[in-house]
């Protein structure tokens, strides 16, 4: 997490399914969301200003390199490749059982899904913490950093796709682009 008075720096990163807004501040990434969706992640440690990464083909500081690093993981996930999300440092959440449930859904594998349900399990068992499928739905209804954190990889236990910050077509999409 950034300190409250590092610059934020933001870039919009073209993908074929829509343009993404990246925020990095210091050497993280804090936010990477699709341009167009309806509520935006709110992320109220960082400063409501932002400065415009005009600098991200030749920048050398670290926020620059962070969000370099996040156009070339982009453009791999989006070429069918299956880029580790270590390539990019990413913000980490300041709850324990947030920290867990993006620990375990890192590990979902590409193309494949996992239940709200079967991921409470797992945080249920690696913290020692009661969680629930609906706990779990919230952290990643609020998670701030779309496909390096794959939240679009939980379905329902009925297998129906809901909630996607991106919207349920595009997970479809996601998930679709991920099986070929």
């Amino acid at each position: 997490m950034s300190s409250p008075h590092s610059p934020v720096f933001e870039a919009l990163l073209p993908t074929p399914f829509g343009p993404m807004v990246a925020l990095a501040s210091d050497a993280v990434l804090e936010c990477l969301y699709f341009a167009d969706q309806p509520h935006p992640p709110t992320l109220s440690h960082l400063p409501a200003s932002r400065l415009p990464a005009l600098f991200l083909s030749s920048g050398s500081s670290p926020a620059a390199r962070v969000l370099q690093a996040t156009s070339r993981w982009l453009d791999s996930y989006f070429a069918g490749e299956n880029p580790t999300a270590s390539l990019v440092a990413v913000s980490s959440p300041a709850s324990t059982v947030a920290q867990a449930v993006f620990s375990h859904l890192a590990a979902i594998p590409l193309g494949q899904t996992t239940t709200y349900q079967a991921l409470a399990h797992e945080v249920e068992v690696s913290t020692g913490k009661s969680t629930s499928a609906r706990g779990v739905a919230s952290v990643l209804a609020h998670n701030p950093v779309l496909l390096l954190r794959p939240c679009h990889r939980v379905v329902a236990s009925s297998g129906a796709l809901s909630g996607y910050a991106g919207g349920v077509e595009r997970k479809r999409e996601l998930l679709t682009l991920e099986r070929t």
